[in-house]
Formats: C-alpha cells, structure tokens, sequence
C-alpha cells in the first residue's frame, strides 16, 4: 500500500503554524518517497502482466498458432522476474522507510499536546470560497475474466474478479473502501455464477477526481 499524506494535526484552516512543522512533514514525505517509487513500480508491473495475460489468453481464444505467441509468452515470463524482483524492492523499502520514520518521529517528541496562537483570522467577517481541489480526471480499467471449472468443480472467477477490483482501486480510496468494494464484487460474481450459467464476466473499473469536490 502507498504510505499515507504526512499531517499535523495545527494544519487547519486559519491556523498559524510553525515552519519548523511543515519542514519536519516534508522530511517524512521524503523519508517515504523510496517506499512509494517501490509501490508504483510492482503495481505497473502487475498491471502490465494482468494485460499481457488477457493479450495471450484473447489470442489462444481466436486459435492463433501457439508457435507464433512463444515470444509473448516468453516476455511476460521475463516481466514476472522482473515483478519479483520489484516485490523485494518493495519489502526492504518498507523496512527502510518504517525505521527513518520512526527515527524522524522520535527526534520530534511528542505531538498530543501543543499550543499555538490564535488564528488572526476574523471568522464572523470571513466567507468561505469553494476553489477547485484537484483537476477533473477519469481513469478506466477493463477485464475479462473467463469461468474456468478446475477438477473439483470450483471456480476462481470470484477471486480474480475481487482481487482485480482490490488492486485497481489501490491508491485511489482508502484500504478499507478498497477492500470493501472488493468483497462486494466477490459475493456479486459468485451470486452471479451459483445461480447462472456464465462464459465469463467483463468488469470495468473507473475512478474520477473532480475540482470541486467537497
């Protein structure tokens, strides 16, 4: 999972806050950069695999020459090393982040109890002013995923349609909307499978930011 926005609880509106703070976060932002860079790279990488995987298994699906799809094949085993490798990155990362956050964290003391001046803002004579947060944006994923009965008759499709939700909201809410949604589109799939005949289901994935989103 991503790391979390560092914050101080004097940053709020109106707030006065010492500079020194806003240093020690991006310190912590700093710290937690390698961790994030880690996390991007494995989940490119995952997703890379997941597409080239519907690639080859839309191919093998129109009965193209499996001679012909060697090189594909031969490709996402190489970026399958490679993802390994990433989610080693990503383990020591963590490791490394955790300690020098937690080593910045403790040369700051204690942070429950604080004060600070009060706010030279004059609320009674101040209006509050919607301005856009962030830009408007879209970003969509689709899969197929094929129902697929193994020899005790079970099928993985709820599984892989959960964890391709899970991993497709990763960064874009927080882990247990993330997770929440997952399980919904689990119990939908096999809801859907138990009381269906099913070839397979395509699942679409989108999230959206907006400028004036409160």
């Amino acid at each position: 999972m991503p790391t979390s926005i560092p914050y101080d609880p004097s940053l709020a509106l109106g707030n006065v806050c010492d500079p020194e703070k806003i240093e020690f976060l991006e310190q912590i932002a700093e710290a937690q950069l390698p961790q994030d860079l880690a996390q991007d790279s494995l989940n490119s990488m995952i997703l890379s695999i997941r597409n080239l995987e519907a690639i080859m298994a839309e191919m093998i699906n129109m009965e193209v020459d499996e001679s012909d799809l060697e090189n594909l094949q031969g490709e996402i085993t190489k970026l399958k090393s490679e993802m390994s490798k990433a989610a080693v990155d990503l383990g020591t990362a963590t490791i490394s982040t955790t300690n020098a956050v937690r080593e910045l964290k403790a040369q700051q003391g204690q942070k429950k109890i604080s004060s600070t001046v009060s706010s030279p803002l004059n609320w009674e004579s101040s209006t509050i002013k919607p301005l856009p947060l962030s830009s408007d944006s879209m970003n969509f994923d689709v899969q197929y995923f094929r129902n697929e009965i193994n020899e005790q008759g079970q099928s993985s499709m709820a599984s892989s349609v959960s964890e391709f939700v899970k991993r497709n909201q990763q960064g874009a809410s927080d882990r247990t909307t993330s997770r929440n949604e997952a399980t919904s589109a689990h119990e939908t799939a096999t809801s859907q499978n138990s009381n269906h005949s099913i070839e397979g289901v395509i699942v679409i994935t989108a999230n959206c930011t907006h400028k004036q989103a409160q």
